[in-house]
């Protein structure tokens, strides 16, 4: 078989780049792209025994049967049919379609930007919408493929200020989102500190103000002290609203002075 060059009817067509700008993920089948292709050249033969059909600057077709379309397209297999700049096929029936596409595996098929195959199965479109669809269904926040499109993430946080306050924040990435949480943290961390020495200063101020106002133990004069502070001066005090005590040899209650004043009118009436 000669070997097949094709170029365009009025010159100014390049091929490679009408193949690059072509939607290779919708492409179903090779033979539409081809059909597309080939509508707008027009083949010229030269001699060259074993070679297949080869279109583009460095496309090589290795054998007879095999197809390279596009700047450095590659197929070299009985069979083997790359299209699309950069393009490789390199086993038997293999198939590549699209920028980078790469079929490495015997009749594989890759279609779409960078695709790749490594075996007999197909890469294209649908493997890699299958794969978006694992990253958003991981991503969460509502991320979701459809066929309009991939619609990212939306994370609704609270807000914390350093002052306690808070207030609802949107974030569309991970990063964003991620940092708002380091500083809610921060600032959560710090108003906890502020708080925490806000209240031991209140707390020794109470403190403070019940030291001088309570009865408390004395280990100095080994007693309950019952001092009262007003303003800088500590003076004496008195108790009050006491119980009777129980009055008895072995007891050591306090003694009310309603007690006493019982005892002193038995004193008086035996006195009489």
């Amino acid at each position: 078989m000669q070997k097949m060059y094709l170029s365009s009817k009025n010159n100014e067509l390049n091929y490679y780049h009408f193949l690059y700008e072509l939607p290779w993920v919708k492409i179903v089948s090779l033979g539409i792209a081809m059909a597309m292709l080939l509508s707008s050249v027009s083949p010229v033969f030269a001699s060259s025994n074993g070679q297949g059909i080869e279109c583009g600057s460095g496309a090589h077709a290795e054998k007879e049967q095999d197809t390279a379309v596009g700047k450095k397209a590659e197929a070299k297999g009985d069979g083997a049919t790359a299209v699309g700049s950069s393009s490789q096929a390199d086993r038997q029936n293999s198939t590549a379609v699209g920028y980078y596409a790469k079929a490495l595996g015997h009749g594989g098929t890759a279609i779409g930007t960078s695709a790749t195959t490594m075996t007999g199965h197909s890469s294209s479109g649908t493997t890699l919408d299958t794969a978006i669809g694992y990253i958003a269904k991981y991503l969460g926040g509502g991320a979701a493929v459809r066929e309009d499109g991939f619609f990212g993430p939306r994370y609704i946080l609270s807000k914390v200020s350093t002052d306690g306050t808070v207030e609802r924040a949107d974030f569309n990435d991970v990063g964003n989102a991620f940092k708002e949480l380091d500083a809610n943290v921060r600032n959560v961390n710090n108003h906890l500190k502020y708080l925490s020495s806000n209240l031991t200063e209140e707390i020794n101020k109470i403190s403070e103000k019940f030291k001088h106002n309570t009865l408390l133990w004395n280990r100095r004069e080994k007693a309950f002290v019952a001092l009262h502070t007003e303003g800088k001066r500590r003076e004496n005090s008195k108790l009050t609203f006491l119980m009777d005590g129980d009055i008895a040899s072995n007891s050591t209650d306090a003694i009310t002075g309603n007690q006493l004043w019982a005892a002193y009118e038995k004193v008086n009436h035996l006195e009489d």
